[in-house]
């Protein structure tokens, strides 16, 4: 199961759904394309670790996600 929003590494890439029963984010996998993709072509069935509602979630909802290395940007 995949680690929560908190749990992800900083700087990696991430495909993301959020729960449509109680909205928490979610990663489901890694983005091998680094965020360059525009698009996901794959239906995804997700049970939230949150509230454990199951559902089926297409392409068009599903997030590109940039977890933040927690540093300032620099000028």
């Amino acid at each position: 199961m995949p680690s929560p929003m908190s749990k992800c590494s900083p700087g990696e890439w991430y495909l993301v759904i959020t729960c449509e029963k109680c909205g928490a984010r979610q990663p489901i996998i890694h983005d091998l394309t680094r965020g360059e993709s525009t698009t996901v072509a794959a239906t995804y069935t997700w049970r939230c670790s949150e509230c454990q509602h199951s559902a089926d979630y297409e392409s068009e909802v599903i997030e590109r996600y940039l977890h933040s290395t927690g540093k300032a940007a620099s000028d």
